[in-house]
């Protein structure tokens, strides 16, 4: 069994391990000193009150978040708060570099600190203080190996026709080809059915639709009364009708989802994706036109 497999097939029992790796020493250096890598922050002031987020720069996230100047998420809670909110200086701040996973790490967190934080704080044991965390850490130094094995297998799943039924629940990648079979769009998501249909009927949540429209159809975005930006009535039949010749494949992923999204990115180039070092918008073509199939991957 490939290793990408055993850490699907395992990712729960790798969070909680990476969970307790982080929340058991609190960070005392310096911002400046945190690395520009991939990762997750937490910041926690009791069992009831915390906050975990992912980042592509730690220092950058990290900065940001523990000035309350800039930090959106504590300004949102001094703001709805029914109670005293503690200065955000009194938060523990708990970091951990996360070059694979670190998506569902913050999920996991966030969905679960409260019990890991009251079973840390009541270890007589140290159990949980001094829990290993070897399996963590050897995804994080294998995690090249991961995101190349989980790409590979994601390119390797057959598309359906768009508007077909989504085979796959949970989260995951989707992959948009065209009718040309070149790869146009690639997404992930926590919800693999649900951001389907998204992209399918709500423009105003889609960058999958807007970039259709203003790409390859050259159509401007206008306000709508709802809130967010969409297309005229016949530009949404235009965008829907585009993605009706396309075809989508759907990769379940427990860990990972992200990196290797990323990644795919990076080395498809797809022209609806933004890409570092790529301007918006500087890849258009017209809807009519035929492309080079750069990016055949099935057949």
């Amino acid at each position: 069994m490939s290793f990408w497999n055993i850490a699907q097939q395992n990712a729960g029992y790798l969070l909680v391990d990476g969970a307790f790796s982080l929340l058991k020493d609190s960070e005392d250096s310096s911002i400046e000193s945190l690395p520009e890598q991939p990762g997750v922050v937490v910041q926690c002031f009791d069992a009831r009150l915390f906050h975990a987020a992912d980042t592509r720069n730690l220092r950058k996230l990290t900065r940001s978040n523990t000035d309350p100047r800039h930090s959106g998420w504590y300004k949102e809670l001094v703001r709805n708060a029914e109670f005293d909110v503690p200065e955000l200086c009194d938060f523990s701040l708990h970091i951990a570099e996360a070059p694979f996973g670190r998506r569902e790490l913050a999920e996991c967190l966030t969905m679960n600190l409260s019990s890991f934080w009251r079973r840390i704080e009541g270890d007589q044991t140290g159990h949980y203080q001094n829990r290993a965390s070897d399996i963590w850490q050897r995804m994080m130094l294998t995690h090249r190996e991961l995101i190349e094995e989980g790409g590979s297998q994601a390119l390797h799943v057959d598309p359906v026709r768009w508007g077909g039924a989504s085979w796959v629940s949970g989260p995951g990648i989707l992959i948009v080809q065209d009718r040309h079979d070149d790869v146009i769009f690639v997404d992930s998501t926590a919800d693999i059915p649900a951001q389907y249909i998204m992209h399918a009927r709500r423009t105003q949540l889609s960058t999958l639709r807007q970039r259709i429209g203003e790409r390859f159809l050259n159509m401007p975005l206008r306000p709508v009364a709802t809130g967010g930006q969409a297309f005229t009535e016949s530009g949404e039949l235009e965008v829907s009708s585009f993605l009706r010749s396309c075809r989508v494949s759907f990769f379940p992923v427990q860990i990972g989802r992200a990196e290797v999204c990323e990644d795919l990115i990076e080395r498809l180039r797809p022209e609806l994706n933004d890409f570092t070092g790529a301007r918006p918008f500087e890849r258009r073509r017209e809807f009519h036109r035929p492309t080079h199939r750069k990016h055949r991957i099935w057949g």
